[in-house]
């Protein structure tokens, strides 16, 4: 007997709630019609009139020059945004574009985003120092609560954030202001780099957990390198720069530049040995040689040998010199081979 459902999905009046396949009889009918609860549902709240009631606290906040309201409302924000994906993960959907998008239509999501974009304009616009340098926040606890949830949409919608509000910086009117968001996305950005780097490299955590990390980390990497493309465009040597030093950090430049200098003392260590090994091998088999011409070596004794003779014998020697040095190695009788 096999009983296919499909709980959550909206149905209309005529659609199936189930299929059964190989049972007959009318108490199993009565059966599962007893266990299934059918009634009309009205469709879930839009969240986005509440997001928009955050957002009119933060104005508020912000026409009243309240920076701490200011900063709670920007938290109260970002916590709703952070919680979005638990309404998936309560089906059982990671909070992935794909099921998120809708076609042909803007997305609840969508809808979220753009108020939040629009409002970054209007704080640019208001030229306030402390709520400027508060924006950059939001989108940094977004990527920090994918840490901790199946959400890699969460990082795509922080990197759009960032991107939009470097895009619109220079409507704050101030360079000096202008530039502290600039640095303010680029280390946030770098330090959120660093933290999944940390996770993926972790040996103690399990290793579901570190791959996870993967989505971020290409979502980020995506980010700088658009961030670099959108300097290169407008001709900012300076920004490029800095971004590009933020992509690597001087303490990993220098771990790496320290391990290729380790590595290439033991390559060159390690050859230097093989060849003094060769040579030293060389010089045997030829003194072997030379003893069965005269006729020191002979029947078992010469035949036990060959097998480990030949191989010094065929490996390549780097000069003839150093084959066969002239301390060579002497017999009992005291011939020696000369150099």
């Amino acid at each position: 007997m096999t009983l296919t459902l499909e709980p959550g999905m909206p149905v209309a009046a005529g659609d199936p709630l189930a299929t059964l396949e190989g049972a007959r009889g009318d108490w199993l009918e009565r059966m599962i019609r007893g266990g299934v609860v059918i009634r009309a549902i009205e469709p879930a709240a839009s969240p986005v009139p509440v997001f928009n009631d955050v957002l009119d606290v933060a104005r508020r906040a912000l026409t009243s020059g309240s920076q701490a309201n200011f900063r709670d409302a920007m938290q109260l924000a970002a916590d709703c945004l952070a919680k979005l994906p638990d309404a998936y993960q309560h089906w059982g959907y990671p909070y992935t574009l794909d099921n998120v998008r809708e076609p042909f239509a803007l997305g609840t999501e969508d809808e979220i985003l753009r108020a939040l974009l629009t409002f970054s304009e209007e704080v640019f616009r208001s030229g306030d120092p402390g709520a400027i340098a508060l924006l950059p926040h939001v989108a940094t606890a977004l990527v920090e609560a994918r840490l901790s949830k199946r959400a890699s949409l969460l990082v795509e919608q922080a990197t759009a954030v960032w991107c939009h509000q470097l895009l619109t910086a220079h409507t704050v009117g101030d360079a000096g202001l202008e530039q502290r968001v600039h640095d303010l996305i680029g280390r946030f950005g770098a330090q959120r780099v660093l933290a999944l780097q940390h996770d993926l490299e972790d040996r103690d955590l399990p290793l579901e957990r570190r791959l996870a990390a993967q989505d971020g980390l290409r979502q980020l990497f995506h980010h700088q390198a658009m961030v670099m493309n959108h300097y290169v465009d407008e001709a900012a040597h300076e920004r490029f720069v800095d971004a590009w030093r933020r992509t690597s950090s001087g303490r990993q430049r220098r771990q790496a530049t320290r391990a290729l200098e380790s590595a290439e003392a033991l390559r060159e260590a390690k050859q230097a040995l093989e060849s003094r090994r060769a040579s030293l091998m060389f010089a045997l088999g030829t003194w072997a040689i030379d003893l069965r011409r005269q006729g020191k070596l002979v029947g078992d004794k010469w035949l036990s040998l060959v097998p480990y003779l030949v191989g010094g014998l065929l490996t390549p020697a780097p000069c003839l010199a150093s084959c066969v040095p002239s301390t060579a190695i002497s017999s009992s009788s005291g011939s020696r081979v000369g150099s």
